[in-house]
């Protein structure tokens, strides 16, 4: 950066702060805890900066990991400086501040071609989306998306009216809202509606299409992977009747897992921790009549959401997740009674943890491929996941 760009920006003491704030908070950040985490730890040894600030700050620390690596080298003051001009809607009063300053004085030596180096073109990504749409979706935090619960459309609808809140509403069920707005004070998380992405919702309506008719019988579902059970509680309220099983590997997510239900209402349900990694216990062969599988995977589809895992991305790292996904899988089939469903979920883009784990799935002798599908999406500014729904044979 020119000597006298530099020492505009260091005569504007304001800005100057949040630059170095920021700075520091990136160059003491290693990647092993949620970005989230270590900015909160950096604002309570801060206790000095106010409401304004810690909110400059954290959008200047997220902004800089959209970029990825890309471009180098740059320091980190450098990088943030480039970050905020690459966004300029989402940093107007930044702008406003340093407008002596061009637009274009750090972008405008890259070409487009380099801008896509943001996401990276290796590993290969799945069918249905490119590495440089993903490049450019990096630059925009996906929106929050929240699931209406059945019944509860009409007192939803009037207190987001009630208390300001701009929403969209995409269906009946799926509404998209401000980014930090407070919904706490507003609606009854779990009880009135859940907050769920609107990819993540998507695969609800896919398990429908091919979810089991028992008539007034109950089908009996595992959630083998079942993380903060938000998918859990869609399948209680779209595919009833249903008896479900949820597990995890972690005591911690369990017991977070039973507060939310009851919060939801939910009752009838078995719940065990569980490191489906490894061999299943004898009496959970042909067991059930759906199982699904949300496997852990590298995230690549909530990047734009956690912009510090695309950074810490080491290619590579997606072959380790899909061992376990394998793993996974092959296990699960063992609990599906014959003629059963396994839905296999990621929230990943890249193709090793997506089709080729299919495909190994749909190798085995008996099984049928149903469907297959990333759901792309960048177009409603969410995640993006993908789904893929086998028939064990009978």
């Amino acid at each position: 950066m020119p000597e006298a760009l530099r020492h505009f920006f260091i005569s504007m003491s304001r800005y100057h702060s949040y630059w170095q704030s920021a700075s520091k908070v990136i160059e003491k950040y290693d990647g092993k805890t949620p970005l989230a985490i270590h900015l909160k730890q950096f604002f309570a040894a801060n206790k000095q900066m106010g409401s304004k600030d810690r909110r400059t700050v954290q959008q200047l620390v997220y902004q800089f990991y959209r970029l990825g690596k890309w471009p180098e080298p740059l320091s980190v003051a450098d990088r943030i400086l480039l970050a905020a001009q690459c966004m300029p809607e989402q940093n107007e009063a930044w702008l406003q501040g340093v407008e002596k300053v061009p637009a274009t004085a750090v972008t405008e030596q890259f070409t487009e071609e380099q801008w896509l180096n943001i996401f990276p073109n290796e590993p290969a990504v799945s069918n249905g989306i490119t590495a440089a749409a993903l490049a450019q979706s990096m630059l925009r935090q996906p929106h929050l998306f929240v699931r209406v619960r059945p019944g509860f459309q009409g007192k939803v609808k009037a207190a987001l009216e009630k208390h300001g809140i701009e929403a969209v509403w995409l269906s009946n069920e799926t509404i998209q809202l401000p980014n930090g707005a407070k919904l706490d004070d507003v609606l009854k998380l779990n009880q009135q509606v859940v907050v769920q992405d609107y990819s993540s919702q998507r695969t609800g309506q896919i398990i429908a299409q091919y979810w089991p008719s028992k008539g007034e019988k109950h089908v009996l579902a595992w959630d083998c992977c079942a993380a903060s059970g938000g998918k859990s509680i869609m399948l209680y309220d779209q595919l009833s009747p249903v008896t479900l099983t949820v597990s995890d590997i972690r005591d911690s997510i369990i017991s977070n897992l039973k507060a939310r239900f009851a919060e939801a209402g939910m009752r009838n349900y078995q719940v065990f921790v569980a490191d489906v990694a490894a061999p299943l216990a004898e009496h959970l062969h042909d067991k059930f009549d759906v199982v699904i599988a949300d496997v852990p995977c590298s995230g690549s589809g909530t990047w734009a959401r956690t912009p510090e895992q695309l950074y810490f991305f080491q290619p590579g790292q997606e072959l380790q997740f899909q061992q376990k996904q394998k793993a996974i899988a092959s296990n699960v089939l063992q609990a599906i009674k014959p003629g059963g469903l396994l839905v296999y979920i990621t929230c990943s883009v890249f193709a090793a943890e997506n089709e080729a784990v299919v495909e190994s799935i749909a190798a085995k002798p008996g099984m049928q491929l149903l469907h297959s599908e990333l759901i792309n999406g960048i177009e409603h500014q969410s995640d993006s996941m993908f789904i893929a729904v086998l028939r064990k044979g009978k």
